[in-house]
């Protein structure tokens, strides 16, 4: 019986909207209000990789954490000029990286891969990518 009065008391479990994120969206039409235990699942914009629970909960008036969409990296021809760096597959335009995906380069032919720079082979985490440098081979 206290359970049902808890529904009825407006701060006795009940929820505004479910929280709002970044790249993404909740799957269901939004309501103004949510009862306790309702649940809202969220999905991400397209090639942007969902970090964290799928669905959040009414739990006492608050919802539980939401997800994060996270960023996917885009190459680009002009930053791979920039380091003197091109992929070990050619690629005419930008292309996008999924967050978690790594991405090969390779230095362009007569050039070397600086020292203070990281590996050749890097990882894209949350739309940052660390491009590697190289400098010309005989210096």
């Amino acid at each position: 019986q206290w359970l049902i009065c808890s529904w009825r008391n407006e701060a006795g479990g009940k929820c505004g909207p479910p929280p709002r994120i970044d790249n993404g969206d909740i799957v269901s039409f939004p309501l103004k209000q949510y009862v306790l235990n309702s649940t809202v699942e969220y999905k991400c914009k397209r090639l942007h990789i969902l970090e964290g629970p799928q669905s959040v909960r009414c739990d006492s008036g608050q919802w539980t954490d939401p997800p994060v969409c996270l960023e996917p990296c885009t190459v680009t021809p002009e930053d791979m000029e920039r380091n003197k760096i091109q992929l070990r597959r050619p690629y005419e335009k930008k292309f996008y990286v999924l967050s978690g995906v790594f991405v090969q380069f390779m230095c362009k032919w007569g050039y070397k891969l600086d020292p203070t720079s990281s590996g050749l082979r890097v990882q894209c985490l949350a739309g940052k990518l660390e491009y590697p440098k190289c400098k010309q081979g005989n210096k």
